[in-house]
């Protein structure tokens, strides 16, 4: 994992915490929010403190009717709600109250 700056220099590289290829990551309230696929492609979100990246929660999550794993693409975290574009070409927003 690579952090930069806002000038785009890195800062630093850390090696991935969890088995999790994480398509992509939100710094919201001091913690990262990353999603992405397990080795078995189940999706799957965690909550990572920053800048340690020690777990804080882990939410697996489903798949589209489409057959596709919700975190397969963009992701966001806000209002405790997520939200995910997880196909291409006419994709559809998923949103999903988190408690």
């Amino acid at each position: 994992m690579y952090v930069w700056n806002a000038r785009g220099e890195l800062q630093r590289k850390l090696p991935n915490p969890r088995p999790t290829a994480y398509q992509d990551m939100k710094l919201v309230g001091g913690h990262l929010v990353a999603s992405g696929l397990l080795p078995g492609k189940s999706g799957v979100v965690d909550w990572l403190e920053f800048p340690d990246l020690t777990l804080i929660r882990s939410l697996s999550v489903g798949a589209t009717d489409r057959g596709q794993p919700y975190t397969r693409e963009g992701m966001t975290y806000a209002g405790g709600k997520l939200y995910f574009l997880p196909e291409d070409r006419s994709s559809r927003l998923f949103v999903f109250d988190v408690k």
